[in-house]
């Protein structure tokens, strides 16, 4: 099994409004979502690494 997380996670983990990152990822425009999909990765993947690259932009 596939460990996941989901940007409301991440975001808490780093004391980042869900709604903002959500925001900023939409704003990435990253290929490899979907539009309207729930934002749900695999931990260490690619996507992963992707929203946490967003995640750092945004800082505390």
């Amino acid at each position: 099994m596939i460990n996941v997380i989901t940007a409301v996670q991440m975001a808490r983990a780093h004391g980042i409004d869900p709604k903002r990152f959500r925001a900023a990822l939409r704003q990435a425009r990253l290929p490899w979502h979907a539009h309207n999909a729930r934002w749900v990765v695999g931990i260490s993947s690619p996507e992963h690494k992707d929203m946490e690259r967003v995640l750092a932009t945004l800082g505390h």
